[in-house]
């Protein structure tokens, strides 16, 4: 039996059907309109019989695909089109793209000079696999790993060798597996084992670096990073997780989230001192996709410390050349400082193309006229020419940072703006503009990356304002600027980045700044309300819905949900609602625990009436509705645990009233689950559904409602508090609010889902129908509340169980913790000191000092029962979903 059962809802399909038809009582469908029009017996000549004339037009927008047709998405048509129609068809709806250069979420260049434009033009039709054709064309390749080469400091006597890629990603795999093939080679003639190779990288790490250890198995050891180590590698926490089994250090010369360079040559001398004491020698690949044509220019350098060849541990670079190199997208740079460490076994010798050529290279094809306008911007630019670039992005990305911690409204992450040696912010008081003829080796080296978050000082003056609503207003202005958590162990901290490329020019930085003040001002002036309609819905097109996507284990909470999970918006939300359910259930879909969305107050009322009480049963989800923060929250009927502790507080309602005289006996009440919507001030609007709701009777005969219980156990203790505020100050005849909480300590998370399904299966369980607390086995038999198991995997972990008392502060009018939490489980606490009139506005001749007894041992064993009721649940949702998996393909034919 579920510990919670819960109801989730896509809450873009809502929004999608509303904006179109906010004015509109009657619930439109655009996609049914069109459909059906479109089907209209006297349209069907134009769209399934085409003569000669049908094809022939004046102008594009004379064509059937005007009006008559619209463009083939999903399968290509019977019948071809007029160039120029097809042309201009696609122009229009490529218009619906971004403006590259307002698009400051990318590393990727969006510039080139016409010269170099030209050039590419010229040679997009050569391949780069076919070196006998084009000589040419290879020998300007070869002078490039030879430029590159140098600029990072190959060592006399070393004979570079490296290849152009498709970009940093196939070559951080190449450098990968050079490691790992000279790791093999190694344990082969040690005669030791060689099945358990690892990879060090930090949890800032570019997601091509974890794909390099998960496509050719790897364990990637993923260390964290924190505001301590400057959000980069840990050289402290290298020491301790390398041994013989580690092939190689992936190292980042610029992190993709704050742009701070990783310590090479730290973590160098770190990895000298290891082998030293055991013999294991450790290389070191440098991830150089945006600082590998940084580094080498600015006078910042890497900061002092050696980063490239210059280093004897460090093996091979990567760099991006359609990155800071300047090109177009679709060039990479991979080179190994000599080319005995590029393995014989990673070298294919090709013999069909007309002579004999060597490959090393993931991909075969691929253009050559990136490399041509690599080597271009190379000759044209020179070394002086590079530097004044990235010089120049430097000192803007300054610029930006210094002016946004100088508002007071922004603290900036990245550190590029301060002094040398100094990482953090001490104050707008302390921002210093630049000075004459100063350059970027006065301040801390890295990337042209400005990663800023909402100060603290703001986000207690103006607690409703959501940094992602800074994106997203941004966004209205054509600036693409992402908000994001930062990794994993910090990713409390979400962040807005802007990366400064060559494009960004003075007076498009000074209109930058400009437009994020007017933002942020226009946010300060805005309530809740006001607000939610710039919160991202999530919404997308059939053509996204259907594309392949994925998430890593750790990032899955953020996976979006399939559209067969969601509310379709074709349907009418009430049989949506209930279909969903039905649908989730017939196809062993686990249902949310709760669903906490960002709403308008008309949406919500909405909403509200489409999911009305006709028609509903006992299993329908309750909704709430907080109108301050403009959360909607949308939630099966409580559990058995929630249950079990409602009917606590009834039952010692019922000991507490039973000696009073009956004329006040009948103005109480007591019930469970029922909605309340008398809130005032800035929760007006707001609906709430407690688990206990205390009721009063007044000799005018209202009703109030002067107490209540809140229990939670998938909810944070943040949700929980957003809860108890929106009862005491938005509803001034509650007295008292019980604030429960259920806590798992460690949090839940599935123990199979690190396994694939076969190993899984292996593991031998039952069919789900034959699951039942029987196997239900505590891992300590003395631990009460601790970790049950089945299978010898956990399901549920130790439990506690919690109780706060909120009250109205006298003085302010906000809602005030009594005394301590109170823990009643697993610890001994057996009662707790309440009174009658701590939930009904009682004095002491009516009763209202008459204790209200809560007594716990009763709650300790039901509540043991049903924690092994939800370790059988949530196995046997896992099984279930296992059984879908296996026996159910989604869209494997997908047509519109």
């Amino acid at each position: 039996m579920a510990l919670a059962k819960h109801y989730f809802i896509d809450i873009s399909a809502i929004s999608a059907i509303y904006a179109s038809t906010e004015a509109d009582e009657s619930k439109v469908d655009p996609d049914l309109i069109i459909k059906t029009l479109h089907e209209h017996p006297a349209e069907a000549h134009k769209r399934h019989v085409h003569t000669r004339h049908a094809v022939s037009t004046i102008t594009p927008y004379s064509s059937r695909y005007s009006s008559q047709q619209e463009i083939s998405k999903f399968k290509i048509p019977r019948q071809g089109a007029p160039a120029d129609a097809v042309h201009q068809m696609l122009k229009d709806e490529l218009d619906l793209d971004g403006r590259p250069n307002l698009n400051l979420a990318s590393f990727v260049g969006t510039y080139m000079e016409r010269e170099g434009e030209a050039l590419m033009i010229e040679n997009l039709s050569k391949n780069m696999s076919d070196a006998d054709e084009y000589p040419a064309m290879m020998a300007i390749h070869a002078r490039c790993v030879s430029i590159i080469s140098h600029l990072w400091g190959v060592q006399h006597g070393e004979t570079a060798i490296g290849s152009a890629t498709t970009g940093s990603s196939e070559a951080i795999h190449l450098g990968g597996l050079a490691m790992k093939r000279r790791w093999q080679e190694k344990r082969d003639a040690e005669g030791k084992d060689k099945s358990k190779p690892n990879i060090i990288m930090g949890a800032n790490a570019q997601v091509a670096l974890e794909k390099f250890a998960r496509y050719f198995e790897v364990e990637a050891r993923i260390l964290d990073v924190s505001e301590k180590s400057h959000y980069r590698l840990d050289p402290e926490l290298v020491k301790e997780s390398i041994d013989e089994n580690t092939i190689g250090i992936f190292i980042i010369l610029g992190s993709t989230y704050t742009g701070h360079y990783e310590p090479v040559e730290e973590i160098s001398k770190i990895l000298d001192e290891f082998e030293k004491e055991t013999g294991h020698d450790i290389p070191i690949h440098v991830d150089a996709a945006s600082g590998g044509f940084i580094a080498p220019f600015t006078h910042a350098r890497a900061g002092g410390p050696k980063w490239n060849f210059e280093l004897p541990r460090v093996k091979s670079i990567n760099t991006s050349g359609h990155k800071f190199g300047l090109v177009y997208a679709g060039v990479g740079w991979i080179i190994w400082r000599d080319q005995s460490y590029l393995p014989k076994h990673l070298i294919f010798e090709l013999h069909y193309l007309g002579g004999t050529e060597e490959s090393y290279t993931l991909n075969f094809s691929r253009p050559g006229a990136q490399i041509i306008a690599q080597y271009y911007n190379l000759i044209h630019l020179g070394f002086d020419g590079f530097r004044s670039i990235m010089e120049n992005c430097l000192e803007n990305a300054r610029l930006l940072s210094k002016a946004l911690e100088a508002s007071g409204w922004y603290v900036c992450v990245s550190d590029i703006h301060r002094k040398k040696g100094e990482h953090s912010f001490k104050g707008t008081k302390e921002v210093v503009f630049g000075k004459k003829d100063e350059t970027s080796a006065d301040y801390n080296a890295g990337l042209p990356v400005v990663a800023f978050r909402l100060s603290d000082d703001f986000k207690k003056d103006y607690p409703h304002v959501k940094q992602e609503t800074v994106s997203t207003l941004l966004r209205v202005k054509q600036y693409i600027i992402p908000n994001y958590p930062l990794p994993p162990a910090a990713e409390a901290t979400e962040i807005l980045r802007v990366v400064v490329r060559e494009s960004m020019s003075l007076d498009l930085l000074d209109r930058l700044i400009t437009d994020i003040f007017a933002v942020t001002q226009q946010l300060t002036t805005s309530d809740a309300i006001e607000l939610a309609a710039f919160q991202p819905t999530g919404g997308a097109s059939v053509e996204k819905q259907h594309s392949i996507k994925g998430l890593e284990h750790r990032h899955k909470h953020k996976a979006q949900r399939p559209m067969s999970e969601g509310v379709h918006r074709s349907a009418r939300l009430k049989e949506s609602v209930l279909a969903n359910k039905e649908h989730r259930e017939q196809n062993f879909i686990p249902l949310r625990s709760v669903e906490r969305v960002h709403i308008s107050a008309s949406y919500f009322q909405k909403l509200d009436e489409a999911l009305g009480d006709d028609g509903f049963d006992l299993h329908s989800p309750s909704i709430s509705f907080n109108s301050r923060s403009c959360t909607g929250i949308i939630q099966w009927m409580p559990s058995p645990v929630h249950e079990i502790l409602a009917a606590l507080f009834i039952r010692s309602d019922t000991v507490a009233t039973q000696d009073l005289r009956p004329e006040i006996a009948r103005q109480l009440d007591v019930v469970a689950n029922q909605r309340v919507g008398a809130f005032t001030g800035a929760y007006k609007g707001s609906r709430k559904e407690p688990d206990v709701l205390f009721k009063y009777k007044g000799q005018d005969h209202k009703v109030l409602c002067t107490a209540v219980v809140e229990i939670g156990f998938t909810e944070t203790y943040e949700e929980l508090i957003h809860d108890v505020k929106l009862w005491i100050e938005g509803n001034r005849d509650i007295r008292t609010v019980i604030l429960i909480k259920m806590e798992e300590n460690p949090q839940y998370h599935s123990p199979t889902s690190r396994l694939e399904d076969d190993e899984v299966e292996d593991l031998g369980f039952p069919d789900p129908q034959d699951l039942d607390t029987s196997i239900v086995i505590p891992k300590c038999p003395n631990d009460s509340f601790g970790p049950l198991q089945i299978n010898n995997l956990v399901w549920v972990n130790r439990m506690g169980v919690s109780l706060e008392i909120w009250k109205r502060d006298t003085v302010n009018g906000e809602a005030k913790q009594q005394g301590t939490r109170a823990y009643f489980v697993p610890d001994a606490t057996s009662e707790l000191d309440l009174k009658l009139n701590d939930f009904y506005p009682l004095d002491a001749a009516d009763g209202g000092d008459t204790r209200f007894p809560l007594t716990f041992d009763r709650l300790k064993l039901n509540l043991e029962t049903s924690r092994q009721e939800l370790a059988v649940e949530r196995c046997g949702d896992m099984l279930l979903s296992l059984a879908k998996r296996k026996n159910n393909v989604n869209d494997r034919d997908y047509t519109l």
